[in-house]
């Protein structure tokens, strides 16, 4: 199960194991432009939705988006 949280509301959306077809992470900026952030996502095979998890710095986003492959036995 994936739930995400906007400002104003929480929504929680079901999806099988199997409709992650990648963990991905992506260079951003910091709000003010003043420091790089790294952001990890999930790529949702089912209808091609890209779903953020956390943003961190690149050796932490690397290692966490390499713990998920590991769980979901993807190659890292």
């Amino acid at each position: 199960m994936i739930k995400t949280e906007k400002l104003l509301m929480t929504k929680t959306i079901e999806y099988p194991i199997t409709d992650i077809a990648n963990v991905i992470v992506e260079k951003n900026y910091s709000s003010n432009n003043s420091a790089q952030v790294y952001t990890i996502y999930l790529n949702i095979a089912s209808n091609r939705q890209k779903i953020r998890l956390s943003s961190l710095g690149f050796n932490k986003a690397k290692e966490r988006a390499n713990l998920i492959r590991s769980f979901l036995n993807m190659p890292l």
